[in-house]
C-alpha cells in the first residue's frame, strides 16, 4: 500500500482521531454551526471512517453511512460514502484513489452489495467504477399566496414527526425499486440536519409531509413525503404558500421522476447520485423508479 512519492497506511480511524477527521472536514465541507458539532456528535462513528495518513499526518478520510435499499431482488445493504477528503497539499498524488479502493474492498468483504455517493466531480469516480444511478427532476415553484388544505400541523417534537413520516414514506415508496428503507436512526439523521439547516416539517396527517428550510431567497424542499396525487399536489400548493409567506422568491425540489407532478411542473432531469455495484449482480440501473435523496 506504498507510493513512491507518498507512502501511506490505511485503516479504520481510531477514536482518539476524531479531531484530525473533523480538520480535515472543515477544509473542504460544511463547518458551520450548527451543523458541524451535530455531525461529529451524532453521526460521526470511527468504526465506520477509513483514513490515510503519511507519517502522523492524516492524508484523506472517507466515511461510511450504512442503509438498506430496495432492489428488485429484495432488501440488500448498501453504504453511502460520506466525506471523501484529501488534505490539500497532498492532493494530486493517488491518496484518495488508493484509500477508495481499499474502502470498496473492505465493504465488499462485508456483505454490501453497493456503493453510493453524491459528488460533482462525477470524472473522478468514473475510473473507480462508479457510474450515475439515480436521477432527479429539479423543478421551482413561483411563491403564491393560495389557498391550502385543512389540517396541516407545523411538527413540534421529533419522534412523533418520524412515526408519522415513515407512515408516509412507506406508502409512497412501496411500488418503487431502489430506494432507501429508512429505519428509526435514518429518520432522525435526516431529521436533525434538517433542523441544523433551521428547517420546518409540516404534516398533513396520514396523507403528506415537507420536510423545507431557507436558503439565500428560496425555500428548498428537502423532501416531499405523499399517499397519491391530491396529497402530493395539497403539498405543492402549502409550499407555494410557505415561501410566500416567508418572503421567498420561489421554492425549488429535487423530485423523485415517478412523482406525478403537474405538467407545467415538470422541470428538468438531473443525475444525482452515483452507484457501483460491488457484486456480480448489475442491482442498479438508471431508471425512473430509482430513488435516492440522502447526502448523510
Amino acid at each position: 500500500m506504498e507510493n513512491k512519492r507518498t507512502p501511506i497506511r490505511i485503516g479504520y480511524a481510531a477514536a482518539q482521531d476524531k479531531q484530525a477527521v473533523m480538520a480535515l472536514w472543515a477544509k473542504d465541507f460544511e463547518s458551520y454551526e450548527p451543523y458541524y458539532s451535530w455531525y461529529f456528535s451524532y453521526v460521526y462513528r470511527p468504526e465506520r471512517t477509513l483514513v490515510a495518513w503519511t507519517g502522523n499526518r492524516l492524508a484523506a478520510c472517507v466515511q461510511i453511512a450504512p442503509y438498506t435499499i430496495s432492489f428488485p431482488q429484495g432488501p440488500r445493504p448498501a453504504a453511502y460514502l460520506v466525506g471523501v477528503i484529501t488534505e490539500p497539499a497532498l492532493r494530486g498524488q493517488g491518496i484518495a484513489r488508493r484509500l477508495l479502493l481499499y474502502t470498496l474492498a473492505r465493504l465488499q468483504q462485508q456483505g454490501y452489495t453497493a456503493a453510493l455517493l453524491y459528488t460533482d466531480i462525477p470524472q473522478f469516480y468514473r475510473p473507480l467504477g462508479f457510474r450515475y444511478a439515480y436521477a432527479l427532476r429539479r423543478i421551482s415553484l413561483p411563491a403564491c399566496r393560495q389557498d391550502t388544505a385543512a389540517g396541516w400541523q407545523k411538527a413540534t417534537d421529533v419522534h412523533p414527526s418520524i412515526q408519522q413520516c415513515a407512515a408516509i414514506y412507506r406508502c409512497m415508496t412501496a411500488p418503487w425499486r431502489g430506494y432507501i428503507i429508512r429505519n428509526d436512526t435514518n429518520w432522525r439523521t435526516l431529521l436533525g440536519e434538517l433542523q441544523c439547516d433551521q428547517g420546518v416539517i409540516w404534516i398533513l396527517p396520514q396523507q403528506a409531509y415537507v420536510l423545507a428550510y431557507p436558503e439565500d431567497d428560496d425555500l428548498i424542499i428537502r423532501e416531499i413525503g405523499y399517499t397519491n396525487q391530491e396529497s402530493l399536489q395539497a403539498a405543492l400548493s402549502l409550499c407555494s404558500r410557505l415561501a410566500f409567506d416567508g418572503g421567498f422568491r420561489h421554492c425549488r425540489w429535487l423530485a423523485p421522476l415517478t412523482a406525478p407532478l403537474p405538467q407545467d411542473t415538470l422541470g428538468k432531469t438531473v443525475p444525482f447520485v452515483m452507484a457501483k455495484s460491488l457484486t456480480d449482480v448489475p442491482y442498479l440501473q438508471l431508471s425512473a423508479a430509482n430513488w435516492i435523496n440522502e447526502y448523510t
